[in-house]
């Protein structure tokens, strides 16, 4: 079962989780389960150093288990978002890494057959705050680009099941492609959301991870990519 673990701003995190992710408890190394309302003392104990881990079995009992961050994870995290800023911005201007998947309707999905449009990537998982934080905002641009030559994809490595269970409380209006672990290596991405813009002739025009303005960027880019 594949975990994921988020290296968030404490206050930041604070409102996202409890926005987006209803956490009932959390669980420390040892095991034991504390309130929601200790988390603070947590923080305070561990000098901020904390980070949250958690998987689809423990969203769907409402936990996340606390890990107290080392330097040596510092270091990682650091160097793993270095390498994908650095692979994202080596992708722009290059033709896009092409890919074949199914969406929810079962209906295959391949990049190089778009050429001609604007298609506009999103990777996500259900589970991952700042993902969800955005949603709203990627929704207005679909409707804002609605009848346009644009193709909006989200990819996400979470399955078909999950993907759906997450829909019941929950909009997205992309195209939502689950099972995208491969392609997520083929983009060598390692830190979500990150959305990516991609030209008429198929080059990549722009990339970007989360950012709390990320409706303005992306529409900016992508009425730049009609024109172009």
């Amino acid at each position: 079962m594949k975990t994921k673990t988020s290296l968030i701003i404490a206050m930041l995190f604070s409102i996202m989780a409890h926005a987006q992710v209803k956490v009932n408890s959390f669980v420390l190394p040892d095991g034991r389960e504390i309130p929601v309302y200790k988390l603070d003392s947590v923080k305070k104990a561990w000098n901020g150093k904390v980070m949250f881990q958690h998987n689809d079995e423990d969203d769907k009992k409402h936990i996340m288990h606390l890990v107290r961050e080392t330097p040596e994870m510092e270091k990682q995290f650091e160097e793993s978002t270095r390498k994908q800023h650095q692979a994202m911005q080596e992708m722009i201007g290059k033709q896009a890494i092409d890919f074949s998947l199914k969406d929810l309707h079962g209906k295959t999905v391949k990049l190089s057959a778009l050429k001609g449009k604007v298609v506009v990537l999103n990777f996500w998982f259900t589970s991952c705050p700042p993902c969800n934080t955005e949603m709203p905002e990627l929704n207005k641009l679909v409707t804002d680009f609605q009848n346009q030559d644009v193709v909006f994809l989200a990819l996400t490595f979470n399955d078909t099941s999950n993907v759906q269970e997450f829909l019941k409380t929950h909009s997205f209006k992309y195209n939502i492609l689950p099972s995208s672990t491969q392609v997520d290596k083929l983009y060598q991405i390692s830190s979500w959301p990150t959305s990516l813009i991609i030209g008429r002739n198929g080059d990549v025009a722009f990339t970007i991870n989360y950012d709390q303005q990320i409706y303005a960027a992306l529409s900016a880019q992508i009425k730049q990519a009609l024109n172009n």
